[in-house]
């Protein structure tokens, strides 16, 4: 079962013309296909004995995983077998440089090129990871360049699964990946890893384009060291004058915790995006051929009062720039042939001198999406989640009550998504409380379109979200969808910062005030029960203009649900725990009691249930302003 080299000159219908590589996972080679007489790349496994039976199903299971995604960025695989006890991969020969071939110390990338590759890369690998997938080798050595300038992402045939039964599958928690970019929980070994690994290796990536050069280096046991325990440099800090924004997105992505990192690679690319808002038109792709002498390069210079080598980029020439290391302002040379005059002691060089950044344009308060769907912007601020020890029917899964920062502005959708909207995005309407579904009775005499869609499983919200970023006029304004966290989705029903009662309109709620049963209300009176859901909308917005966060139907998070997790949940940006059986749900549903309809009020079920009383409203990453 070994794939011990040498290999066989074939392997069934491949010849082997060549080895091109060898990494952590795998060998490549250059084959032919002699059936379809075509150059085709063959990947080679560092499989073992002692991996056994199940680690070759699961690789088979997963290549048929990575087999069914049709995407541009993502090296597509043709076919997958054995030959003489040797398992393959089969892909295309994808003419096309590697991006490791491109980075060049001397010459970083422009910031908005970098940016723009990045974001197409995170979100190819979006799609991965909703198929269970992680890459866990992440570099630029796996990113290859098309003469177009496109990026195509390879090695997604060795990737492995994070979810089901693939994980229990993986027999050894043995560090896998490229060192310089792999995460803290990779150098640990640890087998628990999921996507936020992938997240760390791309804001490397990013770094590098950026800089010219790895966050960390130095011997392998200085290099783990420096991941584990040291912090990075803000990209800043050798190259002056970027983008203070880039600088966080950076640091973000490789945060030392997997909770503090973005929460998926969609996240990350809604903030690339942002930046690309900022900063359109990204400047083609560098090339590896040597500038003209007469363009327009980067620099570097000595700082006249420290004497610290700066680089700048080659957009600041001319421009006033600050050293970042003792705040000396001084003026950039205008031109190369400047240099000699304004620095004629020092060899000359630049990393760019803090600039102050334009001012960012202010996020529009509310748009409406190619689907008609309304968004409201939440903005960033902090509010205690959970609820106080004194708080009626208070669960202990809110408990204890603790302050949580949201550090970024979003937006969510006024209502939960509708029958129509879902309708028209996905062809189908599952939903029980339809003209044509199953509870059709309780509802013959009303137009359903308008109610929210329900029956729908996390996996079904999910792909939704998925599809409606694929849209094109989504795509061309930057937006990203997704699920809410459980704390934006608490947070923005509880209407902000200033509210600490169980319900966004006070301390009490009957059913005339939102939907649930009214034979159940919260220090209220007895009020009507309509064993069904109602047109979205149909009760009173909260501070921030959001209808039914209370009731109608109840809403899944993006978080896997436990318990216990405020007793470990961070300050800022929480993003539930790394895994779970079950998926979060919040608000409440017009068939539970008042109490379960509080803003602190926690809910879980499987992420392939679907029920009656079950929705979803969805989150806008970065929209750009209308």
């Amino acid at each position: 079962m070994s794939n011990a080299l040498p290999i066989p000159e074939r392997l069934g219908r491949y010849r082997i013309l060549q080895k091109l590589g060898e990494g952590g996972m795998g060998a490549v080679y250059l084959a032919e296909d002699t059936k379809l007489r075509r150059k085709v790349a063959v990947k080679v496994p560092h499989l073992s004995e002692a991996d056994g039976q199940n680690v070759i199903n699961r690789f088979y299971r997963e290549a048929r995983i990575a087999a069914a995604v049709d995407h541009p960025h993502i090296c597509p695989i043709h076919d997958v077998g054995e030959h003489e006890s040797v398992h393959f991969l089969v892909m295309p020969f994808i003419d096309g440089t590697p991006l490791s071939r491109l980075v060049n110390a001397d010459r970083p990338w422009p910031p908005a090129q970098a940016v723009a590759l990045v974001r197409k890369l995170a979100l190819a690998v979006e799609v991965m990871h909703q198929r269970g997938l992680i890459h866990r080798d992440l570099k630029p050595g796996n990113v290859l360049i098309r003469p177009s300038g496109e990026p195509v992402l390879m090695d997604f045939g060795l990737a492995r699964s994070f979810t089901g039964q693939s994980r229990q599958l993986t027999a050894t928690g043995a560090s896998v990946g490229t060192p310089a970019y792999m995460s803290p929980e990779q150098v640990l070994g640890q087998k628990d890893i999921g996507p936020a690994t992938d997240i760390y290796s791309m804001g490397v990536i990013l770094y590098e384009l950026l800089t010219g050069c790895l966050p960390f280096i130095g011997p392998l046991a200085a290099l783990y060291g420096q991941i584990l325990h040291a912090d990075a440099e803000p990209p800043s800090a050798s190259r002056p004058g970027l983008d203070a924004g880039l600088d966080a997105v950076c640091l973000k992505a490789m945060a030392k915790e997997p909770k503090q990192r973005f929460a998926s690679m969609a996240e990350l690319a809604a903030d690339l995006g942002c930046y690309l808002e900022r900063n359109p038109d990204p400047e083609p792709p560098p090339q590896r051929q040597s500038p003209s002498p007469n363009e327009a390069m980067d620099g570097r210079i000595p700082c006249p009062s420290c004497g610290r080598q700066l680089r700048f980029a080659a957009s600041l020439w001319g421009k006033q720039g600050r050293c970042p290391h003792c705040q000396h302002a001084f003026r950039l040379p205008s031109t190369p042939a400047e240099l000699p005059t304004l620095f004629p002691t020092g060899a000359v060089s630049l990393v760019a001198p803090v600039l102050v950044p334009a001012a960012t344009p202010p996020l529009a308060k509310e748009f409406t999406n190619s689907l008609r769907m309304k968004f409201v912007l939440i903005p960033a601020g902090t509010f205690l989640m959970g609820s106080p020890e004194d708080e009626q029917d208070r669960g202990e899964d809110e408990d204890p009550q603790h302050e949580v920062e949201i550090t970024r502005p979003f937006y969510m959708g006024v209502y939960q998504v509708t029958q129509d909207e879902y309708h028209r995005l996905m062809g189908q309407n599952p939903s029980w409380f339809a003209r044509s579904g199953s509870g059709a009775d309780k509802v013959k005499k009303l137009n359903t379109r308008q109610h929210p869609v329900e029956s729908v499983s996390w996996d079904d919200a999910v792909a939704f979200c998925r599809k409606l970023s694929e849209q094109p006029e989504e795509k061309k304004n930057g937006r990203v969808y997704r699920l809410p966290t459980e704390a934006e989705w608490e947070y923005a029903c509880r209407g902000g910062a200033n509210s600490s009662t169980p319900f966004a309109f006070g301390n009490s709620i009957s059913s005339t005030q939102a939907n649930f049963d009214g034979n159940y209300p919260y220090k209220a009176t007895k009020g009507p029960y309509l064993e069904r859901t109602t047109p979205v909308g149909s009760y009173q917005p909260n501070a921030f203009g959001l209808f039914d966060m209370h009731g109608n139907v109840w809403e899944w998070c993006a978080d896997w649900f436990d318990e216990n997790y405020y007793n470990q949940s961070p300050r800022q940006d929480p993003q539930g725990p790394q895994n779970g059986t079950l998926r979060v749900l919040r608000g409440g549903s017009w068939y539970f009691a008042g109490h379960s309809c509080r803003s602190a009020c926690r809910g879980g079920d499987a992420p392939v249930s679907r029920n009656d009383y079950v929705g979803f409203r969805v989150v806008c990453v970065a929209p750009r302003t209308p």
